[in-house]
């Protein structure tokens, strides 16, 4: 099985289409990947800077628990 790198590799190759994510918020981030995944995007990079690093991590955090469900 290929190391996290290789997969994300994969996964961008086969994708084509990145989806950035700045400045959408915490109540936002469920909504807005539900809306990516039905127009066919599935990689996604969430960015730093438009809120605290701290915030930004959970935003991070919750995309990740919502993408495993």
């Amino acid at each position: 099985m290929p190391g996290l790198k290789e997969q994300i590799k994969n996964a961008i190759q086969e994708q084509g289409v990145i989806a950035i994510i700045r400045g959408v918020s915490e109540k936002d981030i469920c909504p807005l990947l539900d809306a990516l995944i039905c127009g066919g995007v599935k990689v996604s990079e969430i960015t730093f800077g438009s809120f605290s690093d701290e915030e930004t991590e959970r935003i991070i955090q919750k995309a990740v628990d919502y993408a495993k469900d």
